[in-house]
């Protein structure tokens, strides 16, 4: 009989605390998110503890274009190209005091990318294509803010500065006849992204 009149305490007991642990996990910001921004890029955001978090992103960009071309009659003439742009990158953010729903944040930011283009000029029947790869490594520093508007949404904006190290090969094949080319260039610049963030 004592047992009987027990159970329904242990149940009470158990159900307030599993509430509060409920309330609790509720309370904390999620630990990961989904990021998208402009530019384009895709990426998320994991916080590593309440003042560091790290942001990786990709972005992907794919194109085609046909140009036409006004020939004389009984000469035809076409020329298109296509291009493929693949980036990644990863930015390291160390926040500051948050203020309401606003944590500002600095840190380093690293990015490489690599864009293949091609361009085919046909007249005539003969046909030169030139193809061009072009790989951008990057090393810099940024400043930003994020807001949140709850615990599954917020926005983020930044700025800041990097140095850059390109390099670019090509190719052109006309007939049975190629030439190679190489060019490589630095310096500085700036960049400036805003995005969403969906937490979960």
């Amino acid at each position: 009989m004592r047992a009987s009149r027990s159970m329904p305490v242990v149940v009470l007991v158990l159900a307030l605390v599993f509430l509060t642990a409920a309330s609790a996990l509720a309370q904390d910001a999620p630990k990961i998110g989904l990021t998208a921004g402009y530019p384009s890029a895709i990426g998320v955001l994991w916080q590593l503890s309440d003042r560091v978090a790290v942001r990786p992103e990709i972005d992907f960009n794919r194109s085609t274009m046909e140009f036409p071309i006004s020939t004389p009659a009984g000469t035809s003439s076409s020329s298109s190209s296509s291009g493929l742009a693949v980036g990644t990158g990863v930015t390291v953010l160390m926040y500051g005091r948050r203020v309401d729903g606003f944590r500002p944040y600095a840190g380093p930011q690293f990015r490489f990318s690599r864009d293949r283009d091609s361009f085919d000029h046909t007249i005539l029947g003969a046909t030169t294509r030139t193809e061009t790869t072009t790989e951008t490594w990057l090393v810099g520093g940024l400043v930003g803010g994020q807001y949140s508007f709850g615990r599954r949404f917020g926005i983020f904006g930044d700025a800041g500065f990097s140095y850059s190290r390109v390099q670019s090969r090509g190719q052109t094949t006309a007939g049975f006849g190629a030439s190679w080319r190489r060019t490589s260039s630095s310096g500085l610049a700036t960049r400036t992204a805003v995005g969403i963030i969906l937490g979960f």
